[in-house]
């Protein structure tokens, strides 16, 4: 029987390693969907072993990675110092021998220093050699191997001391990178203080259930998402979010998991379990994000297991055919063909791209998007088309007073807003309770003859008048209004009408302007009536909107998008149960954080609060990694061109050759970092 496993990595240092490994265990019998994540040293794999997997994936892995180890849990590598020594030593033995008179000791000594340097690189080399692999490990070993029998021993020697000052630098810079990801994922709160009679007991998140009071102290981290049982609290909600800004909670609330208290102690009601809370959510979209790749990472890595056969040919034709050209020596050819070899490695392309996507999902997750693959980087970067849900994605799902039509002059709008205050503090209306959440505060006054007709309003007294509060047959009125309408009367007279709608978000405006001038075709899928989706989407300058759609309507319309727009990227944004199917459709299914569970299971990328300004943000991050990318690669590629084009004319040395492969990988990386920033 099949079982999926997940371990992780020591002392693996390169990209093109790693690839090599994850091609190699694929090709096992007992291996299936084997994934090595680099940037997170993971590997996750299927297997039929049922004892001891552990030990048969070491075991299989020695066959091609000697120093490799996999284990159940990632611990702080100590290889630094390891490299650092032998780098010291190598260093000291190439410079003994400079000293030394005697060419046999001489050469002895060089030799030694080559060993202590490139005897790591040497068996990788004859390892994946077996293997039918070719990688940068034999380029560097021939190269190097073949200068020191040619008499060039300080070039050789050069080649293999910049190539494991690059590896140590390398797995440096990877290192922080790790580390950067790694303050992202320190979410999840260690304790949770559960409240019992008069006192706390404290507990695991794990170990909390539903309904459980829970006391969140200052500076604590929110264990489970809970409604706020205390009158209001202040919290730093920038881990989710990436706003720096503090928010101010009311009692009644939702309180997000992974929030950090910034004020006194509160008490939160638990209302989901550990499993299923938002920072559980984004610990797993965080851990399981770069398991899917982006075609450009799919690409290279095709590419890179025919790039260095390919190379060899080329170097092996530069051998051949270079004294014939340039009326060389085979011995000075032979030098020009080591140089290629030692310029063709592909570690500059083979890190960065991976680095890049992987910097970028950790960009987002910093700013409270949480992406399911570096797949879905390529898509919003370049989305051409978006369609918008409208309640609770481009409005904030709350329904409250829009307009106030004043019909007597004797009458302000104060006076309207008053009277329907008073009368709707006695009706369990949805309207009521809307105009009520909109004005808390209103003293209201004593009325009598308070009566509540279904489905057509309410009638009071005040101060000696009747008021009447509701629709057109309550009213008596052949007005009709579109939309949701309220009509006050008084005294059989009609003085004004309430129109209601929902609110649109602050930034909607801003963010559909900025969609259009980047040339996104914007539109909208609402179930609301023509009359109330035309005036959102004229509000918003929306390019075009489909109204009174049922959710099943609402799927067959996108799906009818998809087939006239067949080559371009669309994207849907929402967050309702009814979204759901759509999001699962869509190129890029987008959800707000505050949707519902099917929404957010369903989308492709999750953003924590409900911010329209947050897919600015994405789109902008990922714009961002794929012009670094780019950089990389056109920089990487450039100069390797350029360096071979030297050194076919014997332009340059062996440490040039070095520099463009060891000095352009550790710039793309470094490059790869500020997408970090």
């Amino acid at each position: 029987m099949w079982k999926k496993y997940k371990f992780f990595i020591q002392n693996l240092d390169c990209a093109n390693c790693a690839r090599s490994l994850e091609d190699h265990l694929n090709r096992l019998e007992h291996y299936q969907n084997v994934l090595i994540n680099f940037s997170k040293l993971t590997l996750t794999l299927e297997t039929d072993y049922e004892k001891e997997v552990l030990n048969h994936v070491n075991h299989d892995v020695k066959d091609i990675e000697q120093d490799i180890k996999i284990i159940e849990q990632l611990e702080e590598e100590s290889t630094s110092k390891k490299d650092f020594l032998f780098l010291t030593m190598g260093l000291f033995l190439y410079l003994t021998s400079l000293f030394l008179s005697h060419v046999y000791f001489k050469n002895i000594v060089l030799f030694a220093s080559y060993c202590i340097l490139g005897y790591q690189t040497f068996f990788k080399a004859i390892k994946l050699l077996k293997k039918g692999i070719l990688n940068e490990n034999f380029l560097i070993v021939i190269s190097a191997l073949g200068a020191f029998f040619i008499n060039k021993s300080m070039e050789g020697f050069m080649v293999l001391f910049l190539y494991q000052i690059g590896k140590y630098f390398e797995k440096k810079a990877t290192g922080n990178v790790r580390k950067s990801i790694a303050l992202l994922m320190s979410l999840k709160p260690s304790i949770a203080h559960k409240k019992e009679d008069n006192h706390t007991i404290d507990l695991s998140p794990e170990e909390i259930e539903l309904g459980d009071v829970l006391l969140v102290l200052q500076g604590e981290k929110v264990p489970l998402d809970g409604m706020l049982l205390s009158e209001n609290c202040t919290l730093d909600t920038s881990s989710l979010t990436g706003e720096s800004r503090e928010i101010l909670k009311e009692k009644g609330e939702k309180i997000l998991s992974g929030s950090i208290n910034n004020g006194s102690v509160f008490e939160i009601k638990v209302t989901s379990l550990y499993e299923n809370s938002t920072v559980k959510r984004i610990l797993d979209l965080m851990e399981h994000a770069s398991d899917k790749k982006a075609k450009t990472e799919n690409f290279v890595n095709r590419a890179s297991r025919y790039y260095t056969p390919i190379m060899m040919i080329f170097a092996t034709f530069i051998f051949l055919l270079a004294p014939l050209l340039f009326s060389i020596s085979y011995q000075e050819s032979l030098y020009r063909a080591f140089m290629v070899l030692v310029i063709s490695c592909p570690c500059a392309i083979a890190i960065s791209v991976p680095l890049c996507y992987f910097a970028g999902l950790g960009s987002m997750s910093k700013h409270g998007i949480l992406v399911k693959g570096s797949n879905y980087i390529d898509l919003l970067a370049n989305y051409q088309r978006i369609v918008f849900d409208k309640t609770g994605t481009i409005t904030t799902g709350n329904f409250g007073i829009s307009e106030i039509v004043l019909l007597n002059s004797n009458y302000k709008k104060e006076d309207i807003i008053s009277y329907l205050v008073y009368g709707e503090t006695y009706s369990n209306h949805p309207l009521a309770k809307s105009i009520l959440k909109q004005y808390p505060s209103m003293n209201v006054p004593k009325i009598e003859h308070i009566v509540e007709e279904k489905g057509k309003g309410i009638t009071y007294s005040y101060l000696g008048h009747e008021i009447k509060l509701g629709n057109e047959k309550l009213v008596s009125t052949t007005q009709k209004i579109s939309g949701t309408v309220i009509y006050v009367s008084i005294d059989n007279e009609l003085i004004a009408y309430v129109t209601f709608g929902d609110e649109i978000k602050a930034n909607a405006k801003d963010v559909i302007q900025f969609l259009k001038d980047s040339n996104v075709f914007t539109m909208m899928f609402t179930g609301d009536q023509y009359e109330t989706a035309k005036k959102t989407s004229e509000q918003l300058a929306l390019d075009h909107f489909i109204s009174n759609l049922l959710p099943d309507e609402k799927f067959h319309q996108f799906e009818l998008l998809k087939k006239k727009y067949p080559k371009e990227i669309i994207v849907f944004v929402g967050d309702g149960i009814n979204d759901a199917p759509v999001l699962r459709l869509s190129d890029c299914g987008i959800a707000m954080g505050s949707g519902a569970e099917s929404a957010l299971d369903a989308s492709d990328v999750v953003m924590i609060s409900s911010d329209l300004g947050k897919l600015l943000e994405a789109r902008t991050i990922a714009k961002k990694t794929l012009f670094v990318l780019k950089q990389n690669l056109i920089f990487a590629l450039s100069l390797k061109l350029i360096v071979i084009f030297f050194s076919l004319f014997g332009i340059g040395s062996m440490v040039l050759a070095v520099f463009a492969d060891v000095g352009v990988t550790l710039l793309t990386i470094l490059n790869s970092l500020r997408i970090l920033k």
